[in-house]
């Protein structure tokens, strides 16, 4: 198990009820570990959780059937995630360890669009499929969505006229943990705005 990755849990409860009763209700909670934990459901005894921390957590569902409370623990050790490849490791593994690639001159087709393989490394792309691109989509209820990859930043900018641009003021910029996907609600606006999403690599030069 992975910290970050949606894991699938499954507990039981003991159901003595009558017929005619209800049967008791299920929780999950985490009696210890080292983050919290984010489940998708937690009355239900089986679903799925993120452990955003790696680390051994004990899980505790518990059966309450009102006269009569029962519980089942459960141990769950999650792993650190791997670090995001280099810009260099990305080279190599595309193209091999004597590759001769320059990741500011040689490009590859995206969509129709010729972009270098730093810009690929960055939006997480496949440089052998020229579909596998970073999309943006809308949601139709006023914001987009994008996928995010751990090791990358995010950052989204605000134009009027497409030349002066500024980091969106509601826009917090930071370095992901973990894959993911990121909900960015467009503000209201009286006249045409213009948005971009940037991704940076920190740590490459």
């Amino acid at each position: 198990m992975i910290a970050g990755e949606v894991i699938s849990l499954s507990g039981s409860a003991e159901d003595s009820t009558l017929p005619g009763e209800e049967s008791p209700g299920v929780e999950w909670t985490v009696i210890s570990g080292p983050g919290t934990v984010a489940f998708a459901d937690v009355s239900d005894a089986a679903t799925t959780a993120v452990f955003p921390q790696p680390g051994t957590y004990r899980l505790r569902l518990t059966a309450d059937q009102g006269t009569m409370r029962t519980f089942e623990e459960k141990t769950v050790t999650v792993e650190p995630a791997a670090p995001p490849p280099t810009l260099e490791a990305w080279l190599e593994i595309h193209y091999g360890p004597d590759h001769s690639k320059d990741p500011d001159t040689d490009t590859v087709p995206k969509a129709g669009v010729p972009v270098t393989l730093r810009e690929a490394f960055l939006m997480g792309d496949d440089p052998h499929d020229p579909q596998d691109v970073l999309r943006v989509e809308a949601t139709g209820g006023g914001a987009f969505v994008f996928q995010t990859l751990p090791g990358r930043a995010y950052r989204i900018e605000i134009s009027e006229d497409l030349q002066q641009w500024q980091l969106h003021e509601q826009w917090e910029a930071g370095v992901e943990k973990e894959a993911g996907t990121t909900e960015f609600n467009l503000p209201l606006s009286s006249g045409p705005r213009f948005f971009r999403l940037l991704v940076e690599f920190p740590d490459t030069p």
